[in-house]
C-alpha cells in the first residue's frame, strides 16, 4: 500500500516514526535510475506492519516529494495498524492500494475455474493460460491491475487487485475512512462468477430474427470459447452485438460467499474516528 506525502510535510529525518513502538530506523540507501534518489526503511517489531519504506530526494519533477510504502507482516494490515502509522504521517493521499482475497486451495476455485466462470468488470485478460499458476488482467498503466495465482505457502488461490492513483481519485479513495469502499467496489463491480444459459441465448437470438443456421453457428462459437467466459462475452458483444449479454448468465453460489466475506471485511473500516475525515488531500 502506497501513500504519497504532500510537499508541505517534512520527513527527511523521519523523527516522527520514532514514536511508533518497537521501531528501528535503517541507514539511508542510494537509488539509481528511479524517480527517487534515496530510500530509508523503518522496521517495526510488533503489529501487522513489518516495514515502512520512505523514498525521497526525487529525481523527476512530476512525482510527490516523498512516497511511503507500508508492507504488511502477515499479508494484511488491520485498521489499528494503519491508524497508528498514518497518525504519524498526518497528511497523505493513497496512490496505490493492493487488495487481496485468498480462497482455500481445496475450495472449488482454481485458475481454470476462474477463467471458465469469472468476470472482472471491464478488465481484459492480459496473460491468461500462459503460466498455469499465474493469470493477469487489466493494465499496470490503467486504473486496475489484477493477478490470480496459486500461493502454496498458505495453500490458497490468491486474487489480488492493484488499484492505481487514477482509479482512487476517480472514486475519491484518499483517506483511511474511504478504504471500506474498496471492498464494496470489488463486491459490486469487479467479481462475478456465472454460467452462460444456452437456452436464454438461443431465445435471445431467435428474438433478434436470426435464422436457425446462424443461431447454430453462434452456439458452436460459444462452445469453442467455453473455457473462457470473458472471451464468450466479448464475442457476443462485439461480433454478435448483444449489448445485454450479461443477462444471459446464471450466477453461481460462490458469489454469495465472496460477497459475505467482503461485507465482513468492510465493517472493520466503518468505525473510523471523525478526525480522519479532515485528513488527506
Amino acid at each position: 500500500m502506497n501513500s504519497a506525502i504532500p510537499k508541505t510535510q517534512k520527513i527527511q529525518n523521519l523523527k516522527q516514526f520514532e514514536k511508533l513502538p518497537g521501531v528501528r530506523l535503517l541507514k539511508p540507501q542510494r537509488l539509481w535510475n528511479q524517480a527517487y534518489g534515496k530510500v530509508r526503511r523503518v522496521q517495526l517489531a510488533s503489529g501487522n506492519v513489518r516495514e515502512i519504506v520512505v523514498e525521497y530526494d526525487r529525481t523527476v519533477g512530476f512525482v510527490e516529494r516523498y512516497r511511503i510504502t507500508i508492507i504488511p507482516r502477515r499479508d494484511r494490515v488491520e485498521f489499528g495498524d494503519l491508524q497508528s502509522v498514518l497518525t504519524v504521517v498526518r497528511t497523505f493521499k493513497f496512490s496505490i492500494i493492493e487488495f487481496a482475497i485468498d480462497f482455500p486451495i481445496r475450495s472449488v476455485l482454481d485458475l481454470q475455474y476462474v477463467q471458465r466462470h469469472g468476470l472482472f468488470g471491464k478488465m481484459q485478460p492480459r496473460f491468461i493460460g500462459v503460466n498455469p499458476l499465474h493469470d493477469t488482467r487489466g493494465s499496470r498503466r490503467g486504473g486496475i491491475f489484477q493477478r490470480v495465482y496459486a500461493r502454496f505457502e498458505t495453500d490458497a488461490l490468491r486474487m489480488e487487485f492493484e488499484f492505481h492513483a487514477r482509479f482512487l481519485r476517480q472514486h475519491r479513495i484518499n483517506t483511511l475512512k474511504d478504504l471500506r469502499r474498496v471492498a464494496q467496489i470489488v463486491r459490486d463491480r469487479l467479481i462475478f462468477f456465472g454460467d452462460l444459459d444456452e437456452q436464454k441465448l438461443d431465445e435471445q437470438l431467435r428474438r433478434n430474427g436470426l435464422s436457425e443456421r446462424r443461431r447454430r453457428n453462434i452456439r458452436e462459437q460459444v462452445r469453442d470459447k467455453a473455457e473462457d467466459l470473458s472471451a464468450v462475452m466479448r464475442y457476443l458483444r462485439r461480433r454478435e452485438h448483444l449489448t445485454n449479454a450479461r443477462r444471459l448468465l446464471v450466477p453461481l453460489p460462490v458469489n454469495r460467499t465472496v460477497r459475505e466475506a467482503l461485507e465482513k471485511w468492510s465493517t472493520r473500516w466503518t468505525a473510523t474516528p471523525a478526525r480522519w475525515g479532515a485528513q488527506g488531500s
